[in-house]
């Protein structure tokens, strides 16, 4: 099953969600497509659970260097660093939640994972450190009084689109530019 999983969001990652079929999907996985359906009951459900698997692999790399010890200052550099790390040494994961996140069932499932989450935030695994992260900055008042959705858009989503700039050839990422576009990351949203 985790082979299934594993190929889909590699196949994602290449092919692009729409033109990824079962078929492509078995074979990357080494499988007849019958065998999909005896875990899946449609590619629909395959996806959902390839997002799940795709968050959790990115929580796991940013889990590496967390340390609540730290200032939340330099938790929150620290973490933007990995997050850009992370999705240069194993894109695939960040590849197929750009496309999934932006299709109508991406869309669907968000919704879902939102439901009876504070603000609804959180279409990420528990242990995925920025909300806590963005909550102690928030305690500090050390940070714009947005919501923590804004305060999280602010910060992944220059990072998401840095990531797939430098991924697709046009953005080299040395450390220099990495740290450098983690402190514009707060700075956007500090006090």
């Amino acid at each position: 099953q985790f082979e299934i999983i594993d190929a889909a969001i590699q196949t994602v990652a290449e092919e692009g969600l729409q033109r990824t079929t079962t078929a492509a999907i078995a074979a990357k996985a080494g499988v007849g497509e019958g065998t999909l359906y005896r875990y899946f009951t449609n590619k629909d459900e395959l996806f959902a659970h390839a997002a799940a698997r795709a968050e959790q692999v990115i929580s796991e790399g940013l889990l590496e260097n967390y340390d609540p010890g730290y200032p939340v200052y330099t938790q929150y550099v620290r973490l933007c660093n990995d997050f850009l790390i992370c999705g240069l040494d194993n894109p695939a994961p960040h590849q197929f939640l750009e496309q999934f996140r932006n299709s109508p069932q991406g869309e669907a499932f968000r919704k879902q994972t939102h439901k009876g989450s504070p603000e609804g935030i959180s279409s990420v695994p528990p242990v995925y450190p920025l909300n806590e992260i963005l909550n102690e900055a928030r305690r500090q008042e050390i940070v714009k009084n947005y919501p923590l959705l804004v305060l999280s858009s602010l910060t992944m989503g220059p990072l998401i689109f840095i990531l797939k700039d430098a991924l697709h050839g046009f953005l080299k990422l040395d450390s220099t530019v990495m740290s450098g576009v983690s402190k514009a990351c707060w700075d956007s949203i500090r006090r």
